[in-house]
């Protein structure tokens, strides 16, 4: 147990040598951040990270916690966004429970301040979607390019308008 020792950052090599390690509380701490390669794949079943200053979490951190069934993010300032999104869905996958899910709520960006992370969703990240073009100038010779289109730009554009946009 290593709740309210006024921690602020996690070495990646913290957990190496604790290869028998099932349960770890890091509630009420100051971590701001889950360094890439802390958790390794081994027994460890429970986290608590809850009441720290976490604002978002790598996409690929969880990766390694394969044998993950419970976890407390709550009381964090989150930062909801598509890392975030990731999360989500890779807990739900998982099957890991979720403790106080209510009290995990997204601080910024602003429209979704108070909002439960558990609902943050493919919406939250904006839809993109990616369109090759075929440029059909005289000097074009034929070429085609990949030009990415996001929702937070609707409407139909002509090329110089999508330049001016991209």
């Amino acid at each position: 147990d290593l709740s309210k020792n006024h921690i602020s950052s996690l070495d990646t090599s913290l957990l190496d040598r604790l290869t028998g390690l099932r349960e770890l509380y890091l509630q009420g701490n100051r971590i701001n951040v889950l360094p890439r390669g802390v958790f390794c794949c081994g027994p460890l079943s429970i986290l608590d990270l809850s009441n720290n200053q976490i604002t978002t979490i790598e996409e690929r951190i969880c990766d390694n916690l394969c044998n993950l069934t419970q976890i407390d993010l709550s009381s964090n300032p989150f930062e909801c966004d598509c890392k975030l999104f990731r999360l989500v869905s890779w807990l739900q996958e998982k099957g890991v429970r979720v403790r106080r899910p209510d009290a995990m709520l997204c601080k910024h960006p602003p429209e979704l301040r108070h909002q439960p992370l558990l609902n943050v969703s493919l919406l939250t990240c904006g839809l993109n979607y990616a369109a090759c073009l075929e440029d059909s100038s005289s000097g074009g010779g034929g070429r085609s390019e990949l030009v990415i289109f996001s929702s937070s730009t609707p409407g139909n554009f002509t090329r110089e308008q999508c330049n001016s946009v991209c």
